[in-house]
């Protein structure tokens, strides 16, 4: 066979085309680099002479687009299942660099790729909704992690975006609230209560599913009458004397012993009423989680303590610590 020698490495090879590449004229009709050198020497050329390449490969493309697109089009349809293994790959290998690319692109042409989006969204409502629905779904994380972000970052924008939303919107939105208060007079109650206590800097985990276990344990009846009648959230331990929002201090009861206890202190008013029975006491104090006696009762005793110790300081000015005027109690 014969051989040719390479004019840059000066490597023999065999002379065909597979280590030469074609060139009439030249000898055997080959090149006189081997393959791999004039590579070489291109990739060389491209980068000591970028400008005039860029522009001879730009009037190169305008003389033969036609014939390039053409061209194109056929190799991507017979090639179909292979440049799109090969575009999966490179995603899968590649995905900063696929992100990265995709993101300046967007913000390059913003306006452009929102008027496409909104433009699909109009003409596919369906396909859309369902592709956001699932978008969610696999992201929920994400989202979540980004909108916490988000509302930390601009806290004053939405705010002022939800008041001038409101501001335009005042009559549909005060129907609605209306109506959500109409049909929903518990969940309602629910978000008094937890306003309330969260103001007052009390617990306030108390739900609307504990809340429908609490009606069930009592038989949708007063807890302190037995009535049965229409019940309301009753703070066992009012909040002005400390009392929680939480299962420990909730039990229903009608309107009327609710009205009646108010802040007092609850066993004292419950042993005053005519429908007190010591089976009922019983039953709230287990409810509760009370266990002699000791649970959020304490927590009006140490308010006590707390209300006299100030008033002595204040007074007397006491230097009693308050562990030791607990335990001696207000002397006067």
């Amino acid at each position: 066979m014969e051989t040719r020698k390479c004019s840059t490495c000066n490597n023999f090879f065999p002379a065909t085309d597979v280590y030469f590449g074609n060139q009439k004229g030249g000898k055997y009709g080959l090149r006189k680099q081997c393959r791999p050198c004039r590579s070489e020497s291109k990739k060389k050329y491209k980068e000591d002479n970028r400008e005039s390449y860029l522009v001879s490969r730009k009037i190169e493309h305008q003389k033969s687009k036609e014939s390039d697109a053409i061209y194109a089009k056929q190799y991507n349809h017979d090639n179909a299942e292979a440049i799109a293994e090969q575009r999966k790959k490179h995603r899968e290998e590649n995905p900063e660099i696929i992100r990265n690319r995709a993101s300046v692109y967007y913000m390059k042409n913003r306006d452009r790729e929102l008027a496409r989006s909104n433009k699909y969204r109009l003409e596919n409502p369906d396909k859309a909704r369902q592709s956001n629905k699932a978008y969610s779904i696999k992201n929920k994380d994400a989202i979540s992690k980004r909108g916490k972000v988000y509302r930390g970052e601009n806290k004053d924008k939405i705010s002022k975006r939800n008041r001038d939303r409101r501001i335009l919107n005042i009559d549909k939105m005060r129907a609605r609230e209306r109506k959500y208060q109409k049909d929903h007079p518990e969940q309602r109650r629910l978000i008094v209560h937890n306003r309330n206590a969260r103001i007052k800097l009390l617990p306030h985990t108390f739900t609307i599913v504990q809340w429908r276990l609490a009606k069930e344990h009592f038989k949708n009846k007063c807890a302190f009458c037995d009535e049965e009648v229409p019940l309301t959230m009753e703070h066992f331990i009012a909040t002005d004397n400390g009392g929680e929002f939480t299962k420990e201090n909730i039990i229903p009861s009608c309107q009327s012993c609710n009205s009646s206890k108010g802040a007092r202190e609850p066993i004292e008013w419950f042993r005053e009423q005519v429908a007190y029975a010591e089976c009922k006491e019983t039953k709230i104090l287990d409810y509760l989680g009370y266990k002699n006696g000791i649970q959020q009762l304490s927590i009006m005793q140490i308010n006590k303590v707390r209300q006299q110790y100030e008033h002595q300081s204040k007074t007397n000015r006491t230097t009693r610590s308050p562990r030791e005027f607990a335990t001696t109690g207000y002397t006067g």
